[in-house]
């Protein structure tokens, strides 16, 4: 009985992977790249065989490099975006946006909008508050 009772103490809450996936569809198609990162790194390390999954993955870790405060951080993250995305597609997925994905990983990380600093800086925030969904 008391070997019962420790084990029950101890015991994880059963994961509604189907659940939480729904959630990560709802907040890609609301455009919430942000809120839906941490989800979809969940989702990813629980089920690597999701190929939809994989692929909003690398797409949120791309947004998030052109936000990223330092360019080893947006290095680091294009990189993540990368190998998701290759993920995705040996896993099969058809999903449109994987090409514009990986054509946006081959250039510059650094390349600006435009030359004009106002108007860049104006892109760089409109960018932001895109990834957040606003």
């Amino acid at each position: 009985m008391i070997l019962l009772a420790a084990g029950a103490a101890f015991a994880q809450p059963v994961r509604d992977l189907a659940a939480e996936r729904q959630q990560a569809t709802q907040l890609m198609s609301q455009g919430q790249s942000a809120s839906a990162l941490p989800l979809l790194e969940d989702l990813a390390s629980a089920n690597p065989d999701d190929a939809a999954v994989e692929g909003w993955l690398g797409y949120c870790l791309w947004i998030k490099s052109r936000n990223s405060a330092t360019p080893e951080e947006a290095e680091a993250l294009r990189k993540r975006a990368r190998v998701a995305g290759l993920r995705a597609r040996q896993l099969g997925s058809k999903w449109p946006l994987l090409n514009d994905l990986f054509t946006a990983l081959d250039s510059p990380s650094a390349q600006p909008f435009t030359l004009n600093a106002e108007a860049n800086d104006k892109m760089k925030d409109g960018e932001q508050a895109f990834a957040k969904g606003d």
